[in-house]
């Protein structure tokens, strides 16, 4: 992406955040591990996805009632002993207090619960 694109994504993030919609940048691209052995790619895929990916806070007015809303869902995955770090329970913590589904898992029962599934 151009300056001048990354630019005006930052501006868009910053702008629409007061709003109640949360953007986030989607780096895209291939890239070399530090000792050339391996590719790796990062980004939402396909290619061609969007810049900016989140959410739009909705409120749900009568006249809505019957519709399907998608929720953004996040899930942190973690052995038995292991444990989140201080920005991943943050991370989470805004997702959930922003109405989208949050958590940890350890197995697919506690992705089920996370999912109210």
């Amino acid at each position: 992406m151009a300056k001048e694109e990354t630019d005006i994504a930052h501006n868009i993030i910053l702008d629409l955040a007061p709003l109640g919609v949360r953007l986030f940048k989607n780096v895209r691209g291939l890239f070399l591990t530090l000792d050339g052995k391996r590719k790796v790619l990062a980004g939402l895929q396909p290619k061609g996805s969007s810049d900016l990916i989140g959410y739009t806070i909705t409120e749900i007015t009568p006249d809505m009632v019957g519709l399907k809303l998608p929720i953004f869902t996040v899930i942190e995955t973690k052995t038995e002993i292991g444990k989140a770090s201080d920005d991943q329970n943050l991370y989470l913590n805004v997702i959930k207090k922003h109405g989208g589904y949050a958590g940890i898992a350890r197995n697919t029962l506690d992705a089920k619960k996370i999912c109210k599934k």
